[in-house]
Formats: structure tokens, sequence, C-alpha cells
């Protein structure tokens, strides 16, 4: 009997890790930007999104992960796209969510890990109006936080970025 018990509570374990494992966490991200192109591809597949698209040419590269699943009965779409432009050594990382719940959800784990919200305005070229550039930044790490249409749907987009990357 007392082995049915420690093993019921690995298991549990297991099981709410899987069950939440398919979205990325800010610290995650930061950790990743430091990978080899082939350990984030092996990460960000374990976590169940799938290579959508892959594109590799002399002075760039580019993968898109996709996921897309039913979490507590609402549909879930979430996308990375990880570009690696080589002459310059720049690696970005941009994590696409689909969810106004999920990306107020991210943005709580940024403030809860230290980030602070940044807004600049910024001149738009050839107006007299301005634009605003929201980030979230805490040392020398960085997010930057898009809205953007698309086909009538918003995507939520954090952006991470290292300029000295080494493959």
């Amino acid at each position: 009997m007392k082995l049915l018990t420690p093993v019921a509570v690995i298991l549990a374990c297991c099981s709410a890790l899987f069950t939440n494992a398919q979205d990325l966490k800010p610290a995650e991200l930061v950790a990743m930007k430091k990978y080899k192109v082939a350990r984030i591809d092996s990460l960000v597949q374990a976590k169940g999104f799938k290579k959508n698209r892959s594109t590799d040419e002399a002075s760039f590269s580019i993968n898109m992960y996709l996921y897309q699943g039913v979490e507590e009965s609402t549909p879930v779409q979430r996308n990375l796209q990880v570009g690696w432009q080589k002459p310059i050594h720049e690696l970005t990382l941009e994590y696409g969510l689909w969810s106004k719940t999920e990306a107020t959800r991210f943005i709580d784990q940024l403030t809860r890990d230290g980030f602070k919200k940044v807004v600049r305005s910024m001149p738009v070229i050839g107006s007299t109006e301005k634009t605003q550039a929201v980030s979230y930044k805490k040392g020398l790490e960085e997010f930057s936080y898009n809205e953007s249409d698309q086909s009538g749907a918003t995507l939520y987009l954090f952006s991470i970025s290292n300029e000295h990357f080494q493959p």
C-alpha cells in the first residue's frame, strides 16, 4: 500500500505538467534564445508544437511551429517563429497567442518574473501622429509586445532576440 501512494503522487504531478506543457513561459523563451536551433526545435516539439514551415537560406533561417488544441473546451492556437539572421548572428523568437486571456496570462507571468512595462512614443513617418511601442524589460532582457489584426482575429505577439547568437 505504501508503494501505491508515491506512484500516485508522481503520476498526478506528471499529468499536471503535461496538461499545461503546450504553452511557453517567459523564462523558457529567455533561456531558449541562448540554445542552438536544433535544441530549440527539440524542446518546442516536446511541448506539442508541430513544425509548420521551415526555410533555410545562406543568410537566414526561419522555423515556424504551431500548436492547435482544445483546452477546457476552448479551441487554442499558439505559434512560435524562430528566425536566425546568420551574417549578423541574431536569433529572434516570436511567440504568438490568439487569445486575449492567454496574452493577459503571459503578461501577468512577465510582471511576476520582474519585467516592467515600458511604453515609448514613436513618430509615424510622413505624419505628425505618433504611435506607441510597448515592451517588457528586466535588466538586459526585453520582450517586445504587439497586437495586430490577422484576418479578423487579433494576434498577440511577444518577441525576444539574442544579438550575439552563437550557433
